[in-house]
């Protein structure tokens, strides 16, 4: 079983993942129009992936159906909505939580889905203010952390 505290903290850690990219991003700035297209990749594979095990893990129809919802939502993400895709995770880190091997592994893709989104929104605004880009992101990101603390706080009702 997999405590408040813990959840609350794999949570936290798994949100850094967004500024761990970005300060990577500072400091390998030659090497990220290379490594764009990796992230890209990260970030269609990742969500997928997912998707694959909360299917294998939990075998649900009510997941089967968050399955199909999370696919549609991904087929259209890949535009202007791309940052729905990640508050989206904020769902998958929550349903991971009925198995502890499946949240561990959950929260460490979704921990790397972030790295290629903070490296990838830093190469998008690089002109910007570090300060602005810190604030930028975390404005841009933190509805994960809000749906996935609602619905912790419904769990434990």
């Amino acid at each position: 079983m997999i405590t408040t505290i813990q959840t609350t903290l794999a949570l936290i850690i798994t949100f850094l993942g967004l500024f761990v990219g970005l300060f990577i991003a500072f400091f390998t700035k030659e090497e990220l129009k290379q490594g764009a297209r990796y992230f890209i990749l990260l970030q269609r594979v990742i969500p997928i992936l997912a998707l694959v095990l909360l299917a294998v893990f939990l075998r649900n129809i009510y997941v089967f159906l968050i399955i199909i919802v999370f696919f549609l939502l991904y087929l259209f993400a890949f535009g202007r909505y791309k940052k729905l895709l990640y508050w989206a995770l904020a769902v998958i880190f929550f349903i991971s939580m009925a198995n502890q091997t499946l949240f561990l592994i959950n929260a460490l893709l979704i921990f790397i889905y972030g790295l290629a989104e903070g490296s990838l929104y830093y190469s998008a605004n690089q002109k910007r203010s570090k300060k602005d880009l810190f604030f930028g992101l975390f404005k841009q990101h933190y509805p994960f952390l809000v749906i996935a603390l609602v619905l912790l706080a419904i769990s434990l009702l």
